[in-house]
């Protein structure tokens, strides 16, 4: 093997587009896109944001869902304006699973006890079949401090939905929920 030389090894480096300190240039600024890259989807991936593009598109989705055999009829079409802490979760079920809405909001004192009364006045399934599961807030059963009241329960065991409103009044929550099988 040939042995190189100073000179040849400088007018080699000369050969390339860019120096070797433009090398390290490229190198960092690369590494800085990649960081800010991961950065950006960790950022963007967290439940906290997809929560708030969820709740912007509310409108949206509400409207898509109004076209469906089962539509959640139970939901406002606009989330209240004094709501606080709006969350909305939908999974539109894959193969023979089954799909399911929630928004939960917490609403004023003044507010929620209207809402109470007008769900009170509403005729309610008192035996459901299965109560619905507590998605918005982890995916377990509703705490004991929600009253579950239950205003559609149809189908078979095969195909249907069910649909209510949970209030938790220590708390002022609301939770519009829909189940499809």
């Amino acid at each position: 093997m040939p042995q190189v030389t100073p000179t040849k090894r400088c007018i080699e480096l000369r050969a390339l587009p860019f120096s070797y300190t433009d090398a390290r240039a490229v190198k960092r600024f690369v590494k800085s896109i990649l960081i800010s890259g991961v950065v950006a989807i960790t950022l963007f991936s967290t439940p906290a944001v997809r929560n708030a593009y969820r709740v912007y598109r509310y409108p949206e989705t509400y409207q898509q869902l109004q076209g469906s055999w089962a539509s959640p009829s139970t939901f406002p079409a606009q989330i209240p304006a004094d709501a606080r802490h709006a969350q909305v979760y939908r999974y539109d079920g894959w193969g023979q699973g089954g799909s399911f809405f929630q928004l939960r909001y917490q609403l004023p004192s003044a507010a929620f006890q209207a809402l109470v009364g007008s769900v009170a006045s509403q005729p309610q399934i008192t035996t459901v079949s299965d109560p619905p599961r507590f998605y918005t807030g982890g995916g377990g059963a509703f705490p004991a401090e929600f009253t579950i009241y239950t205003f559609t329960d149809a189908g078979n065991i095969n195909h249907g939905f069910k649909e209510g409103i949970a209030l938790n009044p220590k708390d002022g929550e609301v939770v519009h929920w829909h189940e499809s099988w």
